[in-house]
């Protein structure tokens, strides 16, 4: 895992930096409108995780294989690479065109906090940009307002899109329900904190009912420093000094 992420000074707000080996760590997940979301063994993803950074890269297919990928930044234009391979090379698609061999990839990465199992999200539709460029524009702007660890907690949902020819169709949606920093010295978890299981609500003393208790991610989540969501003040900044 040491080779997951690193956070420079230079990164501007959401570039977590995906540092070595390859694009996919850990379990790839998709996503498509018939099944939503699966992992590659076709069952469903923890609900709730914790997006630990965004990429972005380039890959270049062949017979259906990944047989090129650029990840170094700054990344060219994929309309350069694109040009550079005759068309008459290229394969059809779906729609029985040709279709650019190097393709735009949007990367998310996320942890689940009961197992911290690894998990990848990558694609290069148009719904995957839109999803990708919302979270990044979301984190960027909580990370100027509370500090530059703040990472969302995610549920993974879709939403409805509007398509060129004017039909709806659905696209993945990464719905934030929460923010947290990491602790200590890059650790996930804050060694000095323990959480609490808490006692029954009168109602259920009443009842002798017994707390059940925590999850292992709601423990985790717990675990992590909270954030507090910004003020409306603080949102429009219009206070007036004095």
């Amino acid at each position: 895992m040491n080779d997951v992420t690193q956070y420079h000074d230079d990164d501007d707000g959401f570039d977590g930096t995906i540092t070595g080996g390859r694009l996919i760590k850990g379990v790839l997940i998709k996503w498509n409108e018939t099944h939503r979301w699966l992992d590659r063994d076709g069952l469903r993803p923890p609900e709730i995780l914790l997006v630990l950074a965004l990429a972005e890269a380039f890959q270049r297919f062949k017979d259906k294989r990944v047989i090129g990928e650029i990840k170094d930044k700054p990344l060219p234009e994929v309309e350069t690479l694109n040009a550079t391979i005759p068309v008459s090379e290229w394969e059809l698609g779906l729609n029985n065109q040709p279709k650019p061999p190097w393709s735009h990839q949007r990367i998310v990465y996320l942890i689940d906090p009961a197992t911290a199992q690894f998990y990848t999200h990558l694609n290069n539709t148009v719904g995957m940009k839109i999803a990708w460029e919302n979270l990044r524009e979301r984190v960027i702007t909580m990370r100027a307002l509370r500090g530059a660890r703040v990472l969302p907690l995610v549920k993974l949902g879709q939403r409805p899109m509007k398509t060129s020819i004017g039909v709806i169709k659905q696209r993945p949606e990464y719905e934030i329900v929460g923010w947290r920093t990491l602790g200590g010295e890059g650790s996930a978890i804050p060694g000095s904190s323990t959480p609490q299981i808490t006692g029954p609500t009168k109602a259920e003393a009443k009842t002798d009912t017994k707390p059940q208790p925590a999850s292992e991610a709601a423990k985790t989540i717990a675990a992590l420093g909270e954030v507090k969501l910004p003020t409306a003040a603080e949102e429009v900044a219009d206070e007036i000094p004095f």
